[in-house]
């Protein structure tokens, strides 16, 4: 099995990636995660450090992006960890998407000496506002997140909610 790391859709994400000049680029998921469960962390390492030059190159940073790293990067992390200013993974109180569970998933985390960005804090509406907000910046070691949210109803609470967590 071969992984083309010069596909259209890699061409054409990181010609648009290269001509906005982020400050933050997420690069990973799904295809990483792969990638390091069927072992080939030469195309990992290949595809980031490809990332990491990009990004030097206009000064933005680069974050991994992994849903199951604990599992599945270990052969690949030695390499990795070097070029990346940290990790946005799945954050929440549940656990939910945490792999094998929460506290060794966050504990893997924190071994990575990263900062932690969060992703699905609120597990797609099934953890309230609040409750999401204190768990992350109050209890979990992320230092920042990434919230979303599609209701107007949801939107209020969530700027009413982050206006509440920073005020104090």
């Amino acid at each position: 099995m071969s992984f083309d790391l010069k596909s259209a859709s890699l061409h054409s994400e990181s010609r648009l990636v290269k001509r906005l000049r982020p400050n933050l680029v997420s690069v990973g998921g799904d295809w990483l995660d792969f990638l390091g469960a069927i072992g080939r962390t030469d195309l990992i390492v290949e595809g980031m450090s490809r990332w990491r030059s990009w990004c030097d190159s206009w000064g933005g940073s680069l974050l991994l992006t992994t849903y199951t790293g604990s599992l599945t990067l270990e052969g690949a992390l030695e390499k990795v960890l070097p070029m990346l200013d940290g990790l946005l993974v799945t954050v929440n109180r549940s656990g939910n998407g945490m792999f094998p569970t929460r506290q060794a998933f966050l504990d893997w985390v924190v071994g990575c000496k990263k900062p932690i960005m969060a992703m699905h804090a609120m597990e797609i509406g099934r953890i309230p506002v609040t409750e999401a907000l204190r768990y992350i910046f109050e209890e979990s070691p992320a230092c920042s997140a990434v919230l979303g949210a599609s209701r107007p109803a949801t939107i209020l609470q969530l700027c009413e909610g982050l206006a509440d967590q920073f005020s104090t």
